[in-house]
C-alpha cells in the first residue's frame, strides 16, 4: 500500500506544478483561481503528496448560493488516471473535502484526452493516442461518478478541442506553410489590405469588449461584459493578451490606388494594341485587365465608405492566454461589416507565431470547438462526388492526390448499378428530385430554429434523423444555440441536397449569396488545385452584386405587360 497524503498547496507551488504536470493547463492555475475569487467562489489548491513529492493537484471551486452549494474541478484535476491506485485516493479525498464544504455535488472535467483525431476528424491509430480512455471512464465511474457524455454544443469547458501541432515550426516562413492555402491565401490578403495587430492595453478594454458584445449578439452566445475581461486581465496579467487586428484604411487606399493605376496603365496599352492590330489573345487579355479593372474600381469605392468610419477600424479582436506546454484561444469577436479584410485570420497567425513559436511553445489550443459537424466518414461525400469516370464502358480512377475534390464529377445520379454496359453510368433516368424527404425536415428544423430563437425538440429529431440516415456513427446534436444550430444548418444542407439545385435559393435566403459568390470564390480559386482554367470562377467573383440576389424581369414580359415595372436594381 501507497503512502499517500492531501496537503494544501500555496499558490506558487500548484502553478509550478501545473506547469510541470502532462496536463497542466490555464484553469488550473493561480491566477484561474485569483479571477474566481474576484466572482465570490471559494477557491483552494489542493495536493497530493507521495515521499515528499507533489504526485497530483487540483484547483477545486466551492460554489455558494441561496439554494445549493457544489464544488468544482475546471479542465482537471491533474492527475495520472492511468494510475488507479493514486486516481482512487484523491478522488475520496476531494469528494471527502467537497463535501466537508457543504457541496451536493462535485464536478470534474478532467483534462486528459478521451480519444485523438487528425485535423480532418478521423481517429488516430491505438499506438498514436486514438484507443479510448475507457479504463480511465469506467475507474472515475466505480468511484461514484456519473459521465455527462460527449455532447455538441457551446460549453463552458468545452468538450471538444482542436490542437494545432507546432513541432518543428520555428519562423514565420515554416508557420504559413504549415496552414492550408485557403488560410495561407486569407492571412497574405488581410496584411496587404493594410490590417495590423496589436495588443490592447488594460485601459482599453473597452475596444475588446465593443467587438465581443456585438458578436455575441449576432451569434446568439452570453456576452461577459468589460468587467470581466478586466478582472481577467488582473487575475492573469501578463499571460493575458487581448488583440484587435485594425485596417488602416489610409494604407489601403493607396496600396489599391497604386494597383488600379498599373491596371489602368495595362488596359490603355492593351487596348490601343487591339486598336491597331485586334487578336484573339490580345481580345482575351484586354478583357481580363478589364476586369480586374473595374474590380480595382469597385473595391476603392467600397474603401472609401469604409473610410467615412474613421481612419484605424478595429475589424477582429481575440483573448489568448499563456501556459508553460501550450497558448489557449479563449475568446473572439469580428465587426461583420469588414469580414473581406480577413482581420481574424491574420490575429490568429499573429498569436502563433508571437505567443508559440517565438516563446518555443508546440501547442495551439483552439479550445471552444464544440463537437464534429463535418464528419469525414459521412457517406454522402462518396455518393456525391465521383473519384471515377467511365470512358467506354471502362471505370477509370483519378489520380487524386490529398483528396483533391475539386478535379471530380458529381456523382449523385450516376447509374452504375445499372446491369447493362452500353448505357453510361455516369448519368441516370432517374427523374431529377423535386421535393425530397431530407429537404423537408431540414426546412422544419431550420424553421423550429428561426421560429422560437433557438432549436426545439422537433428541430433536434428532425436534423438528426437527417444525419443518422447518412452516418449512424453520427453523435446526436444537442445543446445548440439558435446561431450555431443556423451554421448547422447551413452546413448539413450542403452535404443533404448538392447538385440539386437548391443551394443558390439557400444563400439567398441566408443572406450569404453575395459573400459566397465573391469572397468565398476568390479564395477557392486561390487554391492551387483549382483546375487551370478558372477564368469564369474569377468573373463571377469580380462581378457578382447584392442585385443578384433577384433577376430581372424579361424584357418579352414588360413589352407584353405595360403595368409591369422593372426591378428597380436591374
Amino acid at each position: 500500500m501507497r503512502a499517500f497524503s492531501l496537503v494544501t498547496l500555496s499558490p506558487e507551488a500548484f502553478d509550478d506544478f501545473s506547469a510541470h504536470h502532462a496536463d497542466g493547463n490555464f484553469q488550473q492555475t493561480s491566477a484561474a483561481g485569483r479571477l474566481r475569487a474576484g466572482q465570490g467562489i471559494e477557491v483552494e489548491y489542493l495536493g497530493v503528496q507521495e515521499n515528499g513529492k507533489i504526485v497530483a493537484g487540483a484547483l477545486l471551486e466551492t460554489h455558494r448560493s441561496r439554494l445549493s452549494t457544489f464544488s468544482v474541478v475546471h479542465d482537471g484535476p491533474l492527475c495520472d488516471y492511468h494510475d488507479r491506485e493514486l486516481t482512487e485516493y484523491f478522488m475520496a479525498q476531494l469528494k471527502q473535502h467537497a463535501k466537508a464544504k457543504g457541496s451536493a455535488q462535485m464536478e470534474i472535467v478532467p483534462e486528459m484526452p478521451y480519444r485523438l483525431h487528425d485535423s480532418r476528424g478521423g481517429e488516430l491509430p491505438a499506438d498514436q493516442g486514438g484507443a479510448p480512455a475507457d479504463d480511465a471512464v469506467e475507474t472515475l465511474k466505480n468511484l461514484g461518478f456519473i459521465h455527462d457524455g460527449f455532447t455538441i454544443g457551446y460549453t463552458a469547458v468545452p468538450r471538444w478541442r482542436y490542437l494545432k501541432d507546432l513541432t518543428g515550426i520555428t519562423d514565420e516562413k515554416s508557420l504559413l506553410k504549415s496552414y492550408d492555402k485557403r488560410t495561407q491565401w486569407s492571412v497574405k490578403r488581410a496584411a496587404s489590405m493594410g490590417v495590423h495587430v496589436c495588443e490592447l492595453g488594460e485601459d482599453e478594454l473597452q475596444v475588446f469588449a465593443d467587438i465581443e458584445q456585438a458578436t455575441a449578439e449576432r451569434r446568439n452566445f452570453e456576452y461577459r461584459g468589460e468587467a470581466y475581461f478586466r478582472k481577467f486581465k488582473q487575475a492573469y496579467g501578463s499571460k493575458a493578451h487581448f488583440m484587435v487586428a485594425q485596417i488602416h484604411i489610409g494604407e489601403y487606399i493607396a496600396d489599391m490606388e497604386s494597383k488600379r493605376d498599373v491596371l489602368r496603365k495595362k488596359v490603355d496599352t492593351l487596348q490601343a494594341k487591339y486598336d491597331e492590330h485586334p487578336t484573339t489573345k490580345t481580345g482575351r487579355q484586354l478583357g481580363e485587365e478589364s476586369r480586374n479593372l473595374a474590380a480595382a474600381e469597385k473595391r476603392l469605392a467600397e474603401a472609401a465608405e469604409y473610410a467615412k468610419d474613421g481612419d484605424v477600424l478595429p475589424a477582429a479582436a481575440s483573448l489568448f492566454v499563456e501556459h508553460a506546454r501550450e497558448t489557449v484561444y479563449l475568446f473572439s469577436g469580428s465587426v461583420e461589416k469588414y469580414k473581406p479584410f480577413y482581420a481574424s485570420a491574420l490575429i490568429q497567425h499573429d498569436a502563433m507565431l508571437h505567443l508559440c513559436v517565438e516563446r518555443g511553445v508546440t501547442r495551439y489550443n483552439f479550445y471552444g470547438i464544440d463537437g464534429v459537424f463535418d464528419d469525414p466518414n459521412d457517406v454522402r461525400r462518396e455518393w456525391n462526388i465521383c473519384e471515377y469516370y467511365y470512358r467506354n464502358g471502362e471505370k477509370l480512377w483519378r489520380n487524386l492526390n490529398n483528396k483533391q475534390y475539386v478535379y471530380c464529377n458529381a456523382g449523385k445520379f450516376r447509374r452504375e448499378y445499372e446491369l447493362s454496359d452500353t448505357k453510361d453510368k455516369d448519368y441516370t433516368p432517374i427523374n431529377f428530385p423535386v421535393l425530397r424527404y431530407s429537404d423537408v425536415l431540414l426546412m422544419l428544423a431550420e424553421a423550429e430554429n428561426e421560429a422560437y430563437g433557438g432549436p426545439t425538440t422537433l428541430a433536434y429529431e428532425c436534423i438528426n434523423e437527417v444525419r443518422r440516415r447518412a452516418n449512424s456513427d453520427y453523435p446526436a446534436v444537442a445543446g445548440l444555440g439558435q446561431e450555431d444550430f443556423r451554421r448547422l444548418i447551413i452546413d448539413e444542407r450542403g452535404r443533404e441536397l448538392c447538385f440539386e439545385g437548391l443551394r443558390r435559393l439557400d444563400l439567398i435566403r441566408w443572406g450569404l449569396y453575395v459573400e459566397a459568390m465573391t469572397t468565398e470564390r476568390r479564395a477557392q480559386v486561390a487554391d492551387p488545385r483549382w483546375h487551370a482554367n478558372k477564368s469564369y470562377a474569377d468573373g463571377i467573383a469580380d462581378y457578382t452584386e447584392y442585385r443578384h440576389n433577384w433577376y430581372p424581369i424579361p424584357s418579352k414580359e414588360l413589352a407584353t405587360n405595360f403595368s409591369i415595372k422593372q426591378n428597380p436594381l436591374w
